[in-house]
């Protein structure tokens, strides 16, 4: 009905994409992310090396091009989006199992030594199987 609450989704139920977490330069999780005038991001470390190895300042993306070359300042909402899939995604991993786990033990197999024949003083070697306990 009409005065009911609105209820929103729980934050762990969002499934952050990884693929929009990415640098498209390196291809990895955004470090220290930038956005520039184009609205693009990147790593601040990969834009600039990008950028100080071409004369001209462009988008890896939409190939806009600055001039003179944009200060890069940081993308805040992209570092929150971050530390939140960081955190999503570490509550998210399965823990480590124990050592030791009683319903994957298994038993040992042990012999009946007394099956064991002693070694023959002939040079024989005695071909009699072990057998298990």
């Amino acid at each position: 009905s009409i005065n009911q609450p609105m209820s929103f989704p729980s934050p762990a139920s969002f499934a952050l994409d990884e693929a929009r977490l990415c640098c498209s330069i390196c291809l990895e999780l955004f470090k220290d992310p930038v956005t520039i005038p184009c609205g693009h991001s990147y790593c601040m470390s990969c834009l600039t090396d990008l950028w100080d190895h071409e004369q001209t300042c462009s988008c890896p993306q939409c190939r806009a091009s600055f001039s003179p070359r944009p200060s890069l300042g940081r993308n805040n909402l992209l570092v929150e989006m971050l530390q939140s899939f960081r955190a999503l995604k570490l509550s998210a991993a399965p823990s480590a199992p124990p050592l030791y786990q009683e319903e994957y033990s298994f038993e040992h197999p042990t012999f009946d030594v007394s099956s064991v024949q002693p070694e023959r003083t002939d040079g024989e070697v005695s071909r009699q199987p072990l057998t298990h306990i």
